[in-house]
């Protein structure tokens, strides 16, 4: 459903969930319709080196286009399945969204991508990022990220703390105009690592730091500067069976299995950036849904409600709707805006405290889905929508 912002090619190519996992040949081989561009970046096996554009070292990034600046994170490795290829080719629809209903005014794009620290002979490839850029100019950007390897000296983990590290020193935004915060979507699945080690900043992004910083307290700085959303796809259990690694603090959930691990990952990163900050769906083709919405929240420019509303008005199902009202029901009941009544009355400088807020946003949004749709909610969440 519509609202691209720029057209595309597209084309056929083999949809590989990810590495060992448990899904027959067939099913690994079905021919799915594939942006070109995003078959042309992760087509690059994990072997292929970082793109000169998308390599951090001795370089930062200066956002100088637009004025809303969106940084679009994608977890790069195998267990991420085919949720990269998905974000890749959804770019057109959540621009074309974003502008049509105005929810970020003259947004821009950038792109990176998260490995881990190199391990034997796969390439350094822990972190990637583009410059910023809008329209066609995103698939151009798009190309420069690749598929990076997950195997480094911790099981289970990615450097998700590199990457803040990063976005917290290195990315700069001259133009933007105060109280406005440029917005940061991370798609993640593992755990990070507690500390940033000096020896990895310097590496791989050619700065020296005298101590190791602690991750958590990187991220806190990073929901300072930023709009941040972790958006948390469920853990590939095969991964994790049989790969207990010494001094891996998280190490007594490798070998529980996917739902444990799960719910593991999501308490650690609920304790970096706030449960509210944190959105759990299971699907990629909700994907989409779940960043417009993000984006059309933390903006201002909707309520939780009137989110539901605008899903609808384009044709999406019953039941994406559900997946996308409980994703980001924590964070629009935290902000308060759960309903349209909310919303304009945080829009008219009405003061509530906090819990008072929060708690009538929370009882709202018990009924909301129902009152969106006109009908009862639907617990399953396995759906297929427009896109």
């Amino acid at each position: 459903m519509g609202g691209d912002s720029y057209d595309r090619v597209y084309v056929p190519v083999k949809c590989v969930p990810g590495n060992n996992t448990r899904k027959s040949t067939s099913a690994r081989s079905k021919p799915v319709a594939a942006s070109a561009a995003s078959a042309a970046a992760l087509s690059l096996a994990m072997h292929h080196r970082i793109h000169i554009k998308a390599n951090p070292k001795n370089r930062s990034v200066k956002c100088t286009v637009g004025k809303a600046p969106i940084i679009i994170c994608s977890d790069m490795t195998g267990s991420m399945g085919d949720w990269p290829r998905v974000i890749f080719d959804k770019m057109p629809v959540l621009s074309g969204q974003i502008k049509m209903q105005g929810y970020a005014p003259d947004a821009s794009f950038a792109f990176a991508g998260i490995g881990d620290t190199a391990v034997g002979s796969h390439p350094d490839k822990p972190f990637q990022i583009t410059d910023f850029g809008q329209g066609i100019a995103c698939d151009e950007l798009l190309n420069k990220i690749g598929k990076a390897s997950g195997y480094g000296p911790s099981n289970g983990h990615e450097a998700y703390d590199l990457a803040a590290f990063y976005f917290a020193s290195r990315v700069s935004f001259p133009n933007l105009e105060s109280p406005v915060k440029p917005i940061l979507i991370m798609f993640v699945d593992e755990f990070f690592r507690d500390k940033i080690r000096p020896g990895d900043v310097k590496r791989y992004f050619g700065v020296s730091i005298e101590k190791p910083i602690d991750s958590r307290d990187m991220f806190r700085r990073l929901c300072q500067k930023y709009e941040v959303f972790v958006l948390q796809k469920p853990a590939t259990d095969w991964k994790f069976r049989g790969k207990r690694g010494r001094g891996d603090i998280e190490c007594k959930h490798l070998d529980t299995g996917h739902p444990r691990m799960t719910a593991a990952v999501l308490e650690k990163w609920q304790s970096a950036v706030g449960a509210h900050r944190v959105l759990c769906f299971k699907h990629a083709k909700a994907c989409v849904d779940v960043m417009l919405g993000a984006v059309a929240l933390s903006t201002g420019a909707r309520s939780l409600q009137a989110y539901l509303s605008d899903m609808r008005t384009r044709g999406q199902t019953n039941i994406r709707m559900e997946v996308v009202r409980r994703a980001l029901l924590p964070y629009a009941s935290h902000e308060g805006i759960v309903t349209d009544a909310d919303w304009l009355q945080k829009k008219a400088g009405s003061v509530r405290s906090f819990d008072t807020a929060a708690a009538s946003a929370a009882t709202a949004g018990k009924g909301l889905f129902a009152a969106a749709v006109g009908g009862e909610d639907d617990d399953d969440d396995d759906d297929e929508g427009p896109y």
